[in-house]
């Protein structure tokens, strides 16, 4: 008859309410070649996000969703705050979906931007996984049913390699919106 050590440890556990430690034996395992070459990834560069950046704001002045969503990874996170005459409104996102539909109701709203002024700086980690873009834009902005505003606003845009393309996985944003004085 083989015994069994773990029945009677687990029993005095239980009763002791001790926790016994049983050392484990482990062996390395070779690891597969063909999964260490699938999963080797480029580093991220300052071209490669500033190319990404400048293709997501020529779709983003076309309005093409899909042009733009193409540059974001399934389980990408956004946090967006808009403050407009003291009241802030904070809004979470997750997954294509929700950013899809936040984006189409936004370019519902809109009837006309016009950019006064905008930068990006580009910071890629030394390990050169993660790449941060942090851009400050001015815009003059009217609305459809004709209401005017100055918006300005910071993101901070987090972009890794996936499947050898850089995407956003993550976006924090702080925007202000403000009626623009008339004439």
């Amino acid at each position: 008859m083989k015994f069994n050590l773990f029945k009677p440890l687990l029993i005095a556990n239980v009763i002791t309410g001790l926790t016994v430690t049983i050392p484990v034996i482990t062996y390395a395992q070779i690891p597969n070649p063909r999964i260490l070459i699938a999963q080797e990834t480029k580093e991220l560069d300052e071209e490669m996000i500033r190319q990404a950046m400048e293709a997501i704001n020529e779709a983003e002045n076309r309005e093409d969703i899909d042009a733009m969503l193409k540059f974001l990874a399934p389980f990408s996170i956004s946090e967006i705050t808009v403050e407009y005459k003291g009241n802030i409104l904070t809004t979470n996102l997750e997954g294509v979906n929700a950013h899809r539909r936040m984006l189409k109701d936004t370019f519902a709203l809109v009837k006309q931007r016009e950019t006064i002024n905008d930068y990006m700086t580009v910071r890629i980690t030394p390990d050169g996984q993660v790449g941060v873009v942090t851009r400050v834009i001015f815009e003059n902005l009217t609305t459809k049913d004709d209401q005017s505003f100055i918006v300005s606003g910071t993101d901070i845009i987090r972009f890794a390699i996936i499947n050898n393309q850089p995407k956003i996985i993550s976006v924090k944003s702080q925007g202000w919106l403000e009626p623009r004085p008339t004439e």
